[in-house]
């Protein structure tokens, strides 16, 4: 194996049919969602993407990173995608069969490579799963070339394996939320709501807006911003939406109750299974439950074409579980070469974080009322 390293914009745009080809069904992987948000968030970064290449000349793998400079963090090499867009089940784009090999090839032009290993003082890896090969390995070859590990636990994404009907999906749930299901599904057979699926770019253009006011009014009535208050999120959302559209990948849906919009939800299609990734209500509604409208109506949509997996991504909000919906832990991973500067910072670092936890446990002790 040969590493590359790509670090324009250029060179990767051009591998990006190679790139997807490697991402396989996970969408969060695929150029449409990871190019642009380079184009969006990647001002004051820099690429650092190792290319893999087999002795035949094939491209077998992507470090999908970038680095963030910060004079108190140093050189920070974190996936494309993190931050603000909040992307899960980042990993090592590889071929299939070719993990271990794309995790040995990259961990060792890291540690080894006398031009390499002085450009990054540490490695952040936010998003993957907890049992997600690729990182696995790589984790063990960075720490066997001495490098320091620190590693915790991330937040859970949700994920429901769907059945292959739709009477069998009811069946596992709880009798009262059957009920509510089977009536939120009434709704929608009678057409006092309907379903829409978004798939022209004229169905896209009018229904954008209908989503971002959706969703902002709704979090503003409870009392947040909204992720749309930033305008570096809508437009590198709605621009990475458009392209999901013209791959057939979108899954975006809107449901009107009585001719008014209520409820709308962004997803995205790899393979069998629909992640969902942003949605909105009408604030004006609740009483109708657009929410669990639009989820029965989507479910019973996805298993009638056989989708296999719907997928929450990150975030314990109750009602995941509450449609049965199954927790796979995300992982957070830092990792810092042996060398003084890197050290120090992760050393106080690891200090602060201790103190953090101790002053959060001793608030939590002084709020919690004390009885004889």
């Amino acid at each position: 194996m040969h590493v590359r390293l790509l670090d324009r914009y250029e060179q990767l745009a051009s591998q990006s049919d190679a790139w997807n080809a490697l991402a396989c069904e996970t969408p969060f992987l695929r150029w449409e969602w990871l190019g642009t948000w380079w184009r969006h968030y990647g001002r004051g970064r820099r690429l650092f993407v190792p290319s893999v290449v087999d002795d035949a000349g094939h491209v077998v793998g992507f470090a999908p990173w970038h680095i963030d400079a910060h004079p108190a963090l140093g050189r920070v090499l974190r996936f494309l995608g993190a931050g603000e867009a909040c992307t899960d089940y980042l990993t090592l784009l590889t071929s299939p069969g070719h993990e271990s090999a794309v995790a040995d090839a990259i961990a060792e032009w890291l540690t080894t490579d006398a031009s390499v290993r002085r450009r990054w003082d540490k490695l952040e890896l936010d998003g993957p799963a907890k049992d997600d090969p690729a990182i696995w390995r790589l984790i063990e070859k960075l720490a066997a070339q001495g490098n320091t590990l620190h590693r915790r636990d991330g937040m859970n994404a949700w994920r429901i394996d769907l059945p292959g009907t739709w009477d069998e999906f009811l069946s596992w749930q709880s009798k009262s939320h059957r009920k509510q299901v089977r009536r939120a599904i009434a709704d929608v057979d009678n057409g006092r709501a309907r379903l829409q699926w978004v798939r022209t770019s004229e169905e896209f253009a009018e229904a954008w807006p209908v989503l971002v006011d959706l969703h902002q009014r709704r979090r503003i009535s409870l009392g947040e911003p909204g992720c749309f208050a930033s305008r570096r999120f809508h437009d590198f959302l709605r621009e990475a939406a458009a392209l999901f559209l013209t791959a057939g990948l979108l899954r975006f849906y809107l449901i009107e109750i009585n001719g008014r919009p209520a409820a709308a939800e962004v997803a995205f299609q790899g393979g069998k299974t629909v992640f969902v990734y942003q949605a909105g209500v009408d604030p004006d509604l609740l009483d109708e439950e657009p929410g669990r409208k639009i989820t029965a109506a989507v479910i019973r949509q996805l298993i009638e074409e056989g989708i296999e997996g719907f997928d929450w991504l990150r975030g314990d909000e109750p009602y995941k579980a509450h449609w049965r919906a199954k927790p796979h832990r995300l992982e957070e991973w830092r990792v810092v070469p042996p060398r003084t500067a890197p050290q120090l910072r992760h050393s106080a670092w690891l200090a602060g974080a201790a103190m953090r936890h101790w002053l959060r446990n001793a608030y939590e002790r002084l709020a919690v009322p004390q009885t004889s």
